[in-house]
């Protein structure tokens, strides 16, 4: 089926087809970033073994994964499938300042809940029957952690700023453009229903991180992400909360390497639910939550 040059963003093919080339560039993109990468990690870690040229070469290889793996798909498919793209990624409009303020202060206030649903997530244990493959799944959890601290490994205000900048905005620029704005777009094309759309993108923007001691509150963020772009019809908002939530994370890893002490804002500890603190602060960050929640879909409309 072929889509009318008439419809409100001009679609020149159809969805399906939209999708089957977002996964197509995808692929491609990701085989030459892990080709590019290798090349640079092995070379740039040859000449030693410092934790900074380590975790330059880790910064750079973020730098470039983001771009070709996550810009250059979405655009290419937007830029392919309408022409309207800007407007198919719903980046063709400023964000209002009051649904911006209205969706960073629900991400602030979901941070307990988040922080416990996390604390039970890296708690989950499989069956004895699949030891070896929770053993693996924790190999990737460790080697995760690994290359995030060695971004961190300087506890320069530079170093921040330079984390801040890869770990935070762009990350946050380059999977919601990906993710929210072209795979979820091309799933609510499809006439699929938008909660099932919106829960499958996020679905599989937690899936790819291959972390699934994480997978379950990722998930979520990606949902949230994926409501926010559809109430408001603004990919910015999503991005900018994107980066917010993964510069308040870069941030208390950063204070925690140069005190030497956990940091405040991922203290919820393994089990929440023994402390009476920490039962209030969840309490009331679902009631919060669920009340800035409503707020900003009825401003938003």
């Amino acid at each position: 089926m072929i889509r009318k040059n008439n419809s409100p963003l001009g679609l020149s093919v159809s969805p399906a087809k939209g999708l089957l080339l977002l996964a197509c560039i995808f692929i491609f993109c990701s085989v030459i970033t892990s080709v590019i990468v290798s090349f640079l990690i092995t070379h740039m870690t040859a000449a030693g073994t410092a934790m900074e040229k380590s975790g330059a070469a880790m910064r750079i290889s973020i730098v470039i994964q983001d771009v070709f793996v996550f810009i250059i798909p979405a655009v290419a498919t937007a830029v392919i499938m309408t022409r309207l793209p800007a407007k198919f990624l719903d980046i063709d409009n400023p964000p209002r300042p009051s649904l911006l303020l209205l969706a960073v202060a629900t991400l602030l206030a979901a941070c307990p809940l988040l922080n416990c649903i996390v604390a039970w997530n890296e708690n989950i244990h499989l069956p004895a029957a699949y030891s070896e493959l929770e053993t693996h799944l924790r190999s990737l959890e460790d080697a995760a952690g690994s290359t995030f601290d060695s971004i961190l490994s300087s506890s320069s205000v530079f170093s921040l700023i330079l984390s801040i900048l890869i770990v935070g905005v762009l990350a946050g620029l380059s999977e919601e453009l990906f993710f929210r704005g072209a795979l979820q777009k091309l799933l609510t094309l499809t006439r699929m229903n938008p909660h099932v759309a919106i829960w499958l993108a996020a679905f599989i923007f937690s899936a790819v991180h291959f972390q699934f001691f994480g997978f379950v509150p990722r998930m979520i963020l990606g949902a949230y992400f994926g409501y926010l772009v559809w109430w408001t019809r603004c990919l910015w908002i999503p991005i900018i909360v994107h980066a917010v939530n993964n510069s308040i994370v870069v941030v208390s890893k950063w204070i925690e390497g140069r005190s030497g002490q956990e940091c405040s804002i991922d203290s919820i500890g393994a089990d929440p639910f023994t402390s009476t603190t920490s039962l209030v602060a969840i309490t009331l960050s679902v009631i919060l939550t669920v009340v800035l929640l409503v707020t900003l879909k009825k401003e938003s409309k």
